[in-house]
């Protein structure tokens, strides 16, 4: 399969550079960009160690082919330590006393928790 010139906005920078259409979203990040933020944990999809906003949607990265990527604006854990909002989820999220990755893990909830997440790194 042929390679793919790949367009993102990725923490607010455009790119293009070759990609293979099926490389995961996580090791282009961290292999070519060298953005190494993210973290391949499972591999599965299950920890959220590699997840990413991709057009606001919070999304695992080791799931993700970069194909399905292609002209999406992409915001990785460094664009939240740029404005110093890495540190709000993990204050929010673990006001109850659980630790952060127990609420987005697919084992406890139907979902409600990964939304309420992702609707605590979105607020202003």
């Amino acid at each position: 399969m042929p390679d793919l010139q790949f367009q993102a906005t990725i923490n607010g920078r455009k790119i293009s550079r070759s990609a293979k259409p099926h490389q995961r979203l996580l090791d282009f990040i961290r292999d070519d960009l060298n953005l190494t933020g993210n973290k391949e944990g499972c591999g599965a999809g299950e920890c959220g160690t590699c997840s990413v906003f991709v057009d606001g949607t919070l999304m695992k990265s080791c799931l993700l082919p970069v194909a399905k990527a292609q002209g999406t604006t992409i915001e990785t854990v460094e664009a939240l330590a740029k404005t110093g909002e890495a540190q709000r989820p993990a204050k929010g999220l673990s006001q109850d006393g659980r630790q952060p990755m127990r609420l987005l893990h697919p084992r406890h909830g139907d979902g409600g928790n990964r939304r309420a997440a992702n609707k605590s790194l979105r607020r202003p």
